[in-house]
């Protein structure tokens, strides 16, 4: 794979942009259009050093800073001229919202939300999560394996015993299931505890 590297100018400043040969065209356009900060009902013209219009494609040949191309923002595609006005508004209507929200709940609610999904994240990251399941066990609990009749095992580390967790993991998620219990599980009245 080769990769070209094109040098232009959009709106007076330097930009440069690096893609390979196997990029569709719409990739690339994509790219310039992210340069001019241009949305996709927007029209781009590229132009050459000496003034000639080039096709925006990856077949583009590479320049250098001396031979800077120059990329124009021409205007707005008038089949979808509705559309903008409507994005626009929703989103005018959306800051409007996010800033009701603020002063309304107050920061501190909103930092103690983020903290908590902070957590949460955390949480699934670990395999905690798959205490649910019987795959995991708390050291907390350790009071409850006491009254199980079972025979006590060694301590395992925790490397082992996510090892084992991921085992019987795969043991589980190994099993077949009928095309009907699968159905089962998708509607709303299963309930996993």
């Amino acid at each position: 794979m080769t990769t070209t590297i094109v040098h232009f100018l959009v709106n007076g400043r330097p930009e440069r942009a690096e893609f390979r040969d196997d990029c569709s065209a719409a990739e690339v356009k994509a790219l310039f259009r992210a340069a001019a900060e241009a949305s996709p009902r927007h029209v781009l013209k590229m132009f050459a050093s000496d003034g000639h219009r080039m096709n925006i494609s990856p077949k583009m040949r590479a320049n250098d800073p001396e031979s800077v191309y120059r990329l124009e923002l021409v205007a707005a595609d008038q089949s979808r001229v509705g559309m903008p006005q409507e994005l626009d508004s929703m989103e005018d209507r959306l800051q409007h919202l996010e800033s009701r929200v603020m002063e309304e709940v107050g920061g501190e609610l909103l930092c103690d939300l983020k903290k908590q999904v902070e957590s949460f994240k955390k949480k699934l990251e670990s395999v905690e999560h798959l205490s649910w399941m019987g795959l995991f066990k708390e050291h907390g609990h350790q009071e409850l394996s006491k009254l199980s009749q079972k025979p006590k095992s060694p301590e395992l580390s925790e490397h082992e015993e996510r090892l084992q967790v991921r085992r019987k993991y795969l043991n589980m998620s190994s099993l077949q299931v009928t095309e009907e219990v699968r159905e089962h599980l998708k509607t709303p009245i299963f309930d996993n505890w």
